[in-house]
C-alpha cells in the first residue's frame, strides 16, 4: 500500500510496530503501571501499522479507558485520526499527549515520547525536534523511535542515502522488523531499483505473513513493472487476509483498466464506493479510477465518472483536485477550449498557494503537471511540434525521477514525434517506456505506428500482434484495441507485396 498522501507531514509515515518497546525490559514500567492497558495499547499499535484502522481504534480506545494517562496510546490515537483523515480530532489527542508526557517520571521514557511527538507539527515538542534528537542519539542511538524519526527527517529532506542507511541499520538491530522492509521497498521502487524493491517486499511478506499490507506492497511493485497476473495474485492474497483492504481492490481495478476490462473495473469501483460510502476514502476511489480512465483514453466511462464526481463534490472543499478533474474531463472529451481556460486558471491559482511558495519540490511537481496538460491540449489540436516540445520539457524537468513516472510522457512524446518524422528519437522514447513496463498496450501501439510510418511494415505487424495479445481480455470497444485494428487496416496487404 502506498504511504498516505502527505496532506500533513506527521509521524503517520513511521512504521512503529508492536513490541518495539521491549528493549526497555518490562515495557509497562516507564509508561504505565497498568499491565492490561499497555498490552491493549500494543495490540492497537500493531493494528494501526497493519492498516486495520477500525480494529486499531477499538483497541486504542480500550487502552485509554484502562489508563486515561497513557501518553503512548494517545499519540497512537492521534496518528490513527490523521490516517483516517479526522482532522477535527487528532489535534486534541496530541494536546493531551503533550500534557501527559510531561508527567512521565522515567527520563528515557519521557524523552522517547517527546521525540515521537516532535514529528507532529501541532505538538509543542515539534519546535525542539533537533535538540531532542541530539539528546536521544547520545542516550539511546539505536532505539527504534529515534532511528525512525531520523528516517522521517531524511524523507522530509529528500536524503535518499540517509534513509536507506537508517533502515538498513534498523534491520541490523532487528532483522525481523517488517516496517523497514516496507520502507526500503518503496525507497527502491521510487528510485527505479525494481529488482531490489521486489526483494525487499518479498522479505516484508516473509516476516509478516499474517498481514495484508506486505502482499499489497509486493503487488504494487509487480504492477509497476507490468507483471499484472502475479500482482493480482498478491492483491487477492491481501484481500483473503483482510477483506476490507480497499487499496488492493483499487490496485486490481488498475490492472483491469490496463488490460481493457472496463466493465469489470467499473463493477469493482462501485463495490468500493459502497464499502466506503461514509468515509473520506470514497474520493480516493473516484480519483484513482478517473485518472486511470484518462490515461487509457476511455472516453465514455471518463464522461460518466467525472460528471458524477463533479456533481457529488463541492469545488470549494478541494479546489485544486476539482480543477484537475475538470481539466482531465475537458481534455478527454476533446473540449480543448474549456481545458485551456482551466489550465490557465490553475497555473495562476497554484502560484498563490503557500505550499507552492514554500516548497521547491512542490513547485517542481506542479509546474510539470501544468506543462503536461498544455502538451495534451497541443496534441489534441494536432500541433505535434508544440506537444513534443512540451512533453520533452516535462521529461527533462523530471530528471532523477523513477523511470515508471516518466512512462506517460515518453509514450506521448513518441506519439507526437511520428508526424514530425523523428522516428529514431521516437523509438528511443518508446523503448525506454517499454523497458520499464512491457505490458503497456498504448506503448506497443505507438511503437507499431512508428514502424508503420517508417515503412517497416513487418515490424509494425509484429507489434500489433503483441497489442492484441495484451488486449485478449479487453472489452471490444477499448480504444487501444480499436486503434490497433485501424492501423492494421492501413498497412499494405502482405499478399500483394
Amino acid at each position: 500500500m502506498k504511504r498516505l498522501v502527505p496532506i500533513i507531514l506527521l509521524s503517520a509515515v513511521l512504521m512503529i510496530a508492536a513490541g518495539m518497546w521491549m528493549a526497555h525490559g518490562d515495557p509497562s514500567t516507564p509508561y504505565t503501571s497498568n499491565q492490561d492497558a499497555w498490552k491493549t495499547y500494543e495490540e492497537g499499535e500493531f493494528l494501526l501499522q497493519a492498516f486495520r484502522y477500525v480494529e486499531a481504534e477499538e483497541k486504542l480506545l480500550e487502552a485509554i479507558a484502562l489508563d486515561p494517562d497513557l501518553a503512548m496510546a494517545r499519540i497512537a490515537m492521534a496518528e490513527l485520526q490523521i490516517r483516517m483523515r479526522n482532522k477535527d480530532s487528532y489535534a486534541a489527542h496530541y494536546s493531551l499527549a503533550d500534557s501527559l508526557t510531561a508527567l512521565v517520571k522515567d527520563d528515557k521514557a519521557r524523552l522517547l515520547l517527546e521525540i515521537r511527538l516532535s514529528n507532529a507539527s501541532v505538538s509543542r515538542y515539534h519546535a525542539f525536534q533537533d535538540s531532542l534528537l541530539a539528546l536521544g542519539q547520545e542516550q539511546a542511538p539505536d532505539d527504534l523511535i529515534i532511528l525512525l524519526t531520523l528516517a522521517y527527517q531524511a524523507e522530509k529532506d529528500n536524503d535518499l542515502e540517509a534513509r536507506e542507511r537508517i533502515y538498513n541499520r534498523i534491520l541490523e538491530i532487528n532483522p525481523s522488523y517488517a516496517g523497514a522492509y516496507n520502507s526500503l521497498g518503496y525507497l527502491y521502487l521510487n528510485q527505479g531499483r525494481y529488482d531490489e524493491a521486489e526483494t525487499a517486499m518479498r522479505r516484508y511478506a516473509f516476516v509478516a505473513p499474517d498481514l495484508a499490507n506486505p502482499n499489497d506492497s509486493l503487488g504494487e511493485v509487480l504492477l509497476t513493472i507490468g507483471r499484472f497476473e502475479e500482482a493480482e495474485v498478491q492483491f487477492r492474497t491481501a484481500l483473503a487476509k483482510q477483506p476490507d483492504f480497499y487499496a488492493s481492490l483499487l490496485n486490481i481495478c488498475q490492472i483491469y483498466v490496463a488490460r481493457g476490462e472496463i466493465d469489470r473495473a467499473a463493477e469493482l469501483v462501485e463495490q468500493n464506493r459502497e464499502l466506503l460510502k461514509n468515509t473520506t476514502w470514497k474520493q480516493d476511489i473516484d480519483l484513482r479510477y478517473i485518472y486511470s480512465l484518462f490515461e487509457h483514453r476511455v472516453t465514455d466511462e471518463l464522461d460518466r465518472t467525472t460528471a458524477r464526481y463533479l456533481a457529488e463534490h463541492n469545488p470549494d472543499d478541494h479546489p485544486d483536485t476539482y480543477r484537475r478533474v475538470l481539466i482531465r474531463r475537458y481534455i478527454g472529451l476533446g473540449q480543448l477550449g474549456s481545458a485551456i481556460a482551466f489550465i490557465d486558471s490553475s497555473a495562476s491559482n497554484i502560484k498563490t498557494k503557500e505550499w507552492y511558495k514554500a516548497s521547491e519540490i512542490s513547485r517542481h511537481y506542479a509546474d510539470i503537471e501544468i506543462n503536461r496538460y498544455r502538451a495534451l491540449v497541443a496534441e489534441g489540436m494536432q500541433d505535434y511540434a508544440q506537444a513534443a516540445h512540451l512533453f520533452k520539457s516535462c521529461i527533462d524537468a523530471a530528471e532523477g525521477w523513477p523511470p515508471h513516472h516518466l512512462i506517460f510522457d515518453r509514450v506521448h512524446l513518441a506519439y507526437n514525434l511520428v508526424p514530425l518524422r523523428a522516428y529514431d528519437e521516437a523509438r528511443i522514447q518508446i523503448n525506454d517506456a517499454i523497458k520499464v513496463n512491457p505490458r503497456i498496450a498504448e506503448a506497443a501501439l505507438v511503437a507499431a505506428s512508428i514502424e508503420a510510418a517508417a515503412g517497416e511494415t513487418t515490424k509494425a505487424r509484429l507489434l500489433l500482434n503483441s497489442v492484441e495479445r495484451m488486449m485478449e481480455l479487453a472489452d471490444p470497444d477499448f480504444p487501444v484495441l480499436n486503434d490497433a485494428q485501424a492501423l492494421r487496416e492501413q498497412l499494405p496487404d502482405p499478399d500483394r507485396i
